[in-house]
């Protein structure tokens, strides 16, 4: 049960019930959280039966790909969380953390940006390399989370959303083939609009030559 394929499909319901609405950001955070203690009951068993180190590396890579999604749900949340919830996060965080200095503690954005950098420890930490999945996913949750402020102001004035986005997405296309990403136009035009605007960049000319600028030709955006 524990494969990337189990982390797949557990993906694939959460995002297709979440865009036909059957479900919250809420419900598909409980949802996935489920799947993943299911993950951590089978590891256990196979403790028992002595047969956990060889399942070891999939179960701890299945775990991330559906975490991946977790920060995403987190990110887009807007279901107030409940009291016991915020409670609960705010245990999470760091002891000498001062939520009366920082008006965005515990915004969408920094949850979600909390998450992912727990996956990328996780992810450095791995006894193997982690299969292209689980970094095209990784990334594809990192450019939405720097995309998110485009009309934000949650940022230290030293970091760019434009460079921090455009450094994902190209991350993200560099482990996805094309066939496989959707609104191929939409994230050509994004990239190529964040390189514009990003401070010190000028490698425009590799940008252009990247195959997803062909998707923009013929297009108001061909420019």
């Amino acid at each position: 049960m524990n494969t990337l394929r189990y982390g797949s499909l557990v993906i694939q319901i959460a995002q297709r019930s979440y865009q036909q609405k059957i479900i919250n950001e809420i419900q598909g955070i409980a949802f996935l959280e489920q799947a993943l203690t299911l993950i951590e009951d089978d590891e256990k068993k196979s403790k028992e039966q002595q047969h956990f180190d060889d399942k070891k590396i999939d179960n701890t890579q299945t775990k991330l790909l559906i975490k991946t999604q977790v920060a995403l749900f987190e990110l887009n949340r807007t279901v107030e969380a409940s009291d016991d919830d915020k409670k609960d996060e705010k245990k999470t965080g760091d002891e000498e953390y001062n939520e009366e200095e920082d008006e965005y503690a515990n915004t969408p954005f920094k949850i979600a940006k909390k998450k992912l950098d727990e996956i990328e420890v996780e992810m450095e930490e791995s006894v193997r390399a982690c299969p292209p999945l689980i970094y095209s996913r990784y990334h594809y949750v990192c450019s939405k989370l720097w995309q998110s402020q485009s009309e934000k102001n949650e940022l230290p004035s030293d970091i760019s959303w434009t460079a921090m986005f455009y450094k994902h997405a190209m991350s993200y296309l560099g482990y996805t083939a094309l066939n496989q990403v959707d609104n191929i136009t939409q994230w050509a035009n994004d990239i190529a609009l964040a390189a514009l605007v990003a401070p010190d960049f000028y490698d425009f000319g590799e940008l252009s030559l990247h195959p997803i600028m062909k998707s923009l030709e013929g297009t108001d955006s061909e420019w």
